[in-house]
């Protein structure tokens, strides 16, 4: 009983402690007129976050601890008004949004124009060596996680988005189009499909978008091979969006401090009626599919090639990478399977997170296709 009562006042205690310290630093900065130029005019500048912005800008001139300062002030403005840093949301139970998916601009609409003109001649440029297209949209985070937004909510233009993309992707000529945002929806509620402190999903959720691709791809695939599935050690990630927060020390403050992974690796069954295909393995007259993507596809964390391998049985090439968007994998993939005697697959499944879509202006996609 005294060690639940001294766990339950060990956080209260720290987080009192954490509050003299601010207080004791901003008295100090005060004496020496730090703040002097950043008194709130208005209620606004104080619930919207400008007026603690201006506090850290004083606190990183005025205050010899400046960091710690800083990463206190940033701990306060989380608990206080749900506030994280500018490329960041703050939801419930910890969860945390991409702030890019919340945001349309005037060039919204013709930067997704510009994108479907791309992915149209993407598909046209694959069809024209007979080789069929999956278009994997990958929801917004904060589409299928609306119930976790706090005090946010999607503006419409965000949560309309996913529909508009289904319906403008059946004019690229796309062979399959899955509703991804659907099949994510209809699972969630037995685990994450996200994770909480990431933008990307997790390695269910992942595996539920490569069923429902290898379920509409099945008839293309000719080489049908057997994988089995180990799964990996789980390993403490800590996610992309917690970078916006800078919290530094104070980081034990979060709900959720990292999100637990274990990847899927897929690993071939071979036959072992041939002696020499059990020693080497028998490999098929040429692989059926190829994976082009972002990081969604290229990080093996999330273990979405291997797990398109179980699901479609089949092994695949993958020309994902990290950091990259949708668009300049697939230019360089168009230029690889251009090349003389280059091998061809039976179906590309080409990922594409709608949150880049309105990334990329008309010049920059007429320049990559």
């Amino acid at each position: 009983m005294i060690m639940t009562n001294l766990a339950r006042w060990v956080p209260i205690a720290s987080m009192l402690l954490l509050m003299g310290l601010g207080l004791f630093l901003m008295v100090q900065a005060l004496r020496d007129g730090a703040f002097r130029h950043t008194a709130p005019t208005s209620i606004a500048e104080v619930t919207d976050g400008e007026w603690t912005h201006a506090i850290e800008d004083e606190l990183e001139r005025k205050v010899l601890i400046r960091e710690p300062a800083i990463h206190l002030l940033n701990a306060f403005e989380y608990w206080l008004f749900g506030e994280a840093r500018s490329g960041a949301l703050a939801g419930t139970d910890g969860w945390l949004f991409s702030r890019e998916e919340f945001e349309w601009s005037a060039q919204s609409d013709g930067n997704l124009e510009a994108a479907f003109d791309a992915i149209t001649r993407g598909v046209s440029g694959l069809h024209e060596r007979g080789i069929k297209v999956a278009l994997a949209f990958v929801p917004a985070k904060s589409d299928i996680y609306q119930d976790q937004l706090g005090r946010y909510a999607l503006p419409e233009t965000a949560a309309e988005l996913y529909s508009r993309v289904l319906q403008t992707a059946a004019a690229t000529g796309a062979d399959f189009v899955p509703n991804l945002s659907t099949d994510l929806r209809a699972v969630r509620s037995q685990t994450e499909v996200f994770l909480h402190t990431d933008t990307h999903w997790s390695v269910f959720g992942a595996g539920r978008a490569a069923a429902s691709l290898c379920a509409l791809g099945a008839p293309v695939i000719e080489n049908k091979l057997t994988f089995s599935t180990s799964l990996q050690a789980a390993i403490a990630h800590r996610g992309d969006l917690l970078n916006f927060l800078e919290l530094g020390g104070f980081s034990f403050l979060m709900p959720v401090q990292t999100d637990l992974i274990a990847p899927v690796v897929a690993a071939r069954e071979i036959d072992g009626a041939d002696p020499l295909a059990s020693l080497f393995g028998s490999e098929p007259a040429a692989i059926d599919i190829g994976l082009v993507g972002t990081s969604y596809s290229a990080n093996p964390l999330w273990s979405f090639g291997d797990q398109i391998k179980i699901a479609c049985q089949s092994d695949l090439v993958a020309y994902a990478t990290d950091g990259d968007g949708p668009f300049e994998p697939m230019r360089s993939y168009l230029e690889t399977i251009a090349k003389p005697n280059a091998v061809l697959p039976k179906l590309v499944i080409w990922e594409i997170p709608v949150r880049y879509l309105d990334d990329y202006s008309g010049q920059t996609l007429s320049a990559l296709f």
